[in-house]
Order: C-alpha cells, then structure tokens, then sequence
C-alpha cells in the first residue's frame, strides 16, 4: 500500500456519511499502525503501537477502543491509569484525560485505537 519514501498518510473526510465505510477505515488503520491516521477537525484516531509514548497537552482527552479483544493494557501519564487490562465489547477506556505533555500506553494482543482529542473537550 505504501510506496518508496512514503512514511505515513493522514485521512480526511473519512468520519462523514457511512458508517460501512467509518468502520472499514477503522480496521485499515489498524492493519498500518504509525502509518495511517485518521484527522477530522476535533480529533486524531490512530492505531496504537504494542508500546508507544504519545505526545499530549495536560487536560486533553482520549480514548481507547479495542477492535477486538486487547490484553494487558498498561497507561501511565493518564488521570485514571490502567494496569493490565483486558479491553473487549464490554469494557473500553472512554474519555479519560491527559495529565501531562506525553502518555504511554502498551498492550500485550489485540488492536487498539486511540482517539486523541484536539482541545480540551472536558466539561467544566
């Protein structure tokens, strides 16, 4: 999919009218983890890497949705910190908050989609 001297691609215009389509993106971006990235005006979605440190601003808001089953999901730098974790259709990590300028996240199997917002999104 990718050819030579192409690191990355962002997608835009994706989150729109069909949800087929949402959901197939969602999934291609699993397959290129660090390669595709999805952008709309309040959010950048991405497949997380198996360990990854994730710039970020104190206060901004994420989640984390597994596509799938996720297991051993370990955060740090996040206000409600995970340890080990098992993520499936019951159980995400919905709109937890940045506590720093960066977060780690790191899983043992499984994809996992983050959903990093762009402003500070939480309710005051």
């Amino acid at each position: 999919m990718f050819e030579q001297g192409v690191d990355s691609l962002s997608l835009f215009g994706v989150l729109g009218q069909r949800v087929d389509h949402l959901l197939y993106t969602l999934y291609l971006i699993s397959r290129y983890p660090a390669k595709l990235v999805i952008e709309s005006e309040n959010e950048t979605i991405f497949s997380v890497l198996k360990t990854e440190w994730i710039h970020s601003f104190p206060g901004q808001t994420l989640s984390l949705i597994p596509l799938g089953i996720v297991e051993g999901v370990t955060t740090k730098g996040l206000k409600w910190e995970l340890q080990n974790a098992s993520f499936g259709p019951l159980y995400m990590s919905l709109s937890n908050v940045c506590l720093q300028s960066s977060f780690s996240i790191s899983f043992h199997s499984g994809n996992l989609l983050c959903c990093l917002q762009k402003e500070n999104t939480r309710i005051k």
